[in-house]
């Protein structure tokens, strides 16, 4: 049985498909996991950054 760290990184990994992958991007973890102070019940905090712009919910849309 997947554990629910598995489960979370499959989400991530399922998530990022559609953005673009190599050099220059970034993949950034941020808040409580990142300070190792996450309790159970915490969310995972994930910026995508690109070499000209940053993805994901609140990005900037290009004009």
């Amino acid at each position: 049985m997947a554990t629910s760290l598995e489960r979370d990184k499959e989400a991530v990994l399922q998530a990022l498909a559609p953005y673009p992958q190599g050099r220059g991007v970034k993949l950034i973890l941020y808040g409580s996991h990142a300070r190792q102070e996450a309790g159970r019940g915490s969310d995972l905090d994930l910026a995508l950054l690109g070499p000209n712009r940053a993805y994901g919910p609140g990005a900037e849309e290009d004009g």
